[in-house]
């Protein structure tokens, strides 16, 4: 983002990120790994101040030795709110 941006399209923030995890489980002696991408922005309710919405899909598991294999989808929303909404103001 553009920090000293006057846009709203210059504030907003944007991300995305891939993973993988060898777990330590082992069922059938077959190993059970995830792997997943997740993606996300954050639009500026103020300078200090975002409205955050991420997505993230993750698979898990096999399908070898009759296992489970699971997809998951998660949907994020939150708000991130600057230190100053927790600064004491001078009286």
């Amino acid at each position: 983002p553009n920090q000293f941006g006057i846009n709203f399209g210059d504030l907003v923030i944007y991300r995305f990120g891939l993973f993988y995890e060898k777990t330590p489980y082992y069922l059938n002696n077959t190993s059970i790994n995830q792997y997943g991408v997740s993606a996300g922005l954050s639009l500026p309710l103020a300078r200090e101040n975002t409205f955050d919405i991420g997505i993230q899909y993750i698979s898990r598991g096999t399908t070898d030795s009759q296992l489970l294999k699971e997809n998951i989808i998660k949907l994020g929303i939150g708000f991130s709110l600057g230190e100053l909404w927790f600064v004491r103001q001078d009286r």
